[in-house]
């Protein structure tokens, strides 16, 4: 057969049988520094693959982005909650917030229309 019929294996499994092969070559011929440097080599193409080609690390970055962004504009909104809590206090009035700077209304409301918080019925 001159064209043998291709077989569709992962590249990452040919690696693995590569650095197998090279590894058993490394120890049954008493650690010769070809080996080795070929192993080496191996190691250093699956970092870069692994920080620059796989697509779960341009996931991860933009996770890590967002998350800390989001958690930058949590920290703002408490922030803000707080300062927001002081200007009241001194104004004789109590608001509170959670833990997220979610305002919390009074549950003391004259609840007139049908009981909605805002007042406002259709």
């Amino acid at each position: 057969m001159l064209f043998p019929i291709p077989i569709q294996i992962p590249v990452k499994w040919i690696v693995l049988i590569t650095a197998a092969i090279e590894t058993a070559y490394l120890l049954l011929s008493h650690f010769a520094l070809f080996y080795f440097v070929l192993l080496l080599g191996l190691g250093a193409g699956y970092v870069w693959y692994s920080a620059f080609f796989a697509r779960r690390t341009s996931v991860g970055i933009s996770e890590r982005f967002y998350g800390l962004r989001n958690s930058y504009y949590r920290w703002k909104r408490r922030r803000a909650a707080r300062k927001f809590e002081v200007y009241m206090r001194e104004h004789n009035r109590t608001v509170e917030f959670d833990e997220h700077g979610n305002y919390i209304p009074p549950d003391d409301l004259n609840k007139k229309n049908g009981g909605s918080k805002s007042g406002w019925v259709n």
